[in-house]
């Protein structure tokens, strides 16, 4: 239970962080790629 959650907690972090950088189409695209790379290593 708790290791899921410390798990999806990185995913999370992520996926704010798309939402913050997506008011910022300059940084979008870049950042979304190393995004998945993370969330691809996290899972």
């Amino acid at each position: 239970m708790v290791f899921k959650v410390f798990r999806l907690w990185p995913i999370n972090g992520f996926l704010e962080l798309h939402i913050v950088l997506f008011l910022n189409l300059d940084f979008f695209f870049p950042f979304l790629f190393v995004g998945l790379g993370g969330m691809r290593l996290c899972i």
